[in-house]
């Protein structure tokens, strides 16, 4: 069957499951064995690039010139690899984007599970954006997308010939994910407030005088108990009435309350911490923007050369010209938290002076916006 009758009834499949009129693009693609392979691309997430094409930022071979542009496995990187290979672009590619280092130098693809799990990463079949997908074969790529059962990676080596490509297949085409990036999680809610305590009631005490004549009865709530206050003549008996009529001359009954203590105030309310800020270094001279998806809108204050400022968070936006994506949002004044700057002016590694070849292209550690 030829490629075009593929995607016809690929097409022809798609709107039968989506219904008329449903928009669903489709990704066509050369597997290994020369058959076209005809994917979905709705739902897609996450990855580093360019413009997308597949529900997300496309990836994009950012591997250094130094190392693609020299024969395969003519040259070390500084992890230990042989340049071209899978494992040089995924550890490189670890380090360049996230500033992780990889905890161990050398080694082959096929040890890589055992490897992680000596250094306690995690290694299971739960695929995410960022983590690293691995064939007891020998092959690692990073994932760079995850939709349903499928995942989309990036990888060097795939078809042995030392070059870059991309490819979305079933999650369950390797053997396990490797995650070496700590998964992002919100930020925990601050404790409730403490209960306010209510304040008791107050105790009061009830004089009853029994039908029969008697003794008075005093009743305490509180216990229960009666206390007898004295003797009474019976109204039925006879008795004086100072208003002239019959009835009952009852002496004066001394009673008291308990008072009540006074109200407890509420503690006031807990607030919380300010979010963490990250102190970073330019290289250069830094142009800020107040929209970093495209560097543009209202430019800021320059940041000088050699100015150590304090970032709030990071965030995908406009690629710079080696590829880097990652934007701060700088807290320092005079920018408060209004103007970003690409993070490829920054060291990103604690350096504070130097050039800025080989340094990453983002702090790993800065939390995302």
């Amino acid at each position: 069957m030829n490629r075009r009758a593929l995607v016809a009834i690929a097409v022809a499949g798609a709107l039968a499951v989506g219904g008329a009129g449903a928009a669903v693009a489709l990704v066509v693609q050369k597997s290994v064995t020369g058959q076209d392979k005809v994917f979905a691309e709705d739902d897609f997430e996450g990855g580093k690039g360019g413009d997308s094409a597949v529900g997300g930022p496309q990836p994009g071979d950012d591997y250094p010139a130094d190392l693609k542009n020299r024969a395969q496995d003519s040259k070390f990187d500084q992890f230990g690899e042989y340049n071209r290979e899978c494992v040089s672009f995924v550890a490189v590619a670890l380090f360049q984007r996230f500033g992780y280092k990889l905890p161990w130098r050398g080694g082959n693809a096929t040890d890589w599970g055992s490897l992680a799990k000596s250094h306690g990463i995690a290694v299971d079949q739960n695929a995410t954006v960022n983590s690293v997908a691995w064939r007891k074969s020998g092959h690692v790529a990073l994932v760079v997308g995850v939709s349903g059962d499928l995942v989309t990676v990036e990888q060097y080596n795939r078809h042995r010939n030392g070059t870059y490509s991309w490819e979305i297949t079933p999650k369950s085409a390797f053997d396990g994910y490797l995650h070496f990036l700590p998964d992002a999680a919100p930020a925990p809610a601050p404790p409730p407030p403490a209960p306010v305590q209510s304040a008791p009631a107050p105790t009061l005490t009830v004089v009853t005088q029994p039908q029969g004549g008697g003794q008075l009865q005093v009743a305490n709530p509180q216990g229960g108990n009666t206390n007898p206050q004295g003797t009474t003549g019976n109204p039925q008996a006879g008795g004086t009435n100072p208003q002239g009529g019959g009835g009952v001359s009852v002496a004066p009954v001394q009673t008291s309350s308990v008072a009540a203590p006074p109200p407890t105030n509420p503690p006031p309310p807990v607030q919380p911490a300010p979010p963490p800020t990250y102190a970073e270094t330019v290289g250069g001279p830094t142009h800020t923007w107040t929209n970093f998806s495209n560097a543009g809108g209202a430019e800021g204050p320059l940041i000088p050369t050699g100015t150590t400022v304090q970032i709030a968070c990071k965030v995908t936006g406009f690629r710079v010209a080696d590829g880097n994506t990652w934007w701060y949002r700088i807290a320092s004044s005079p920018w408060n938290g209004t103007y970003y700057a690409s993070a490829d002016a920054f060291y990103n590694n604690g350096s504070t002076s130097g050039s800025l070849h080989g340094t990453p292209f983002v702090d790993g550690n800065v939390r995302d916006c």
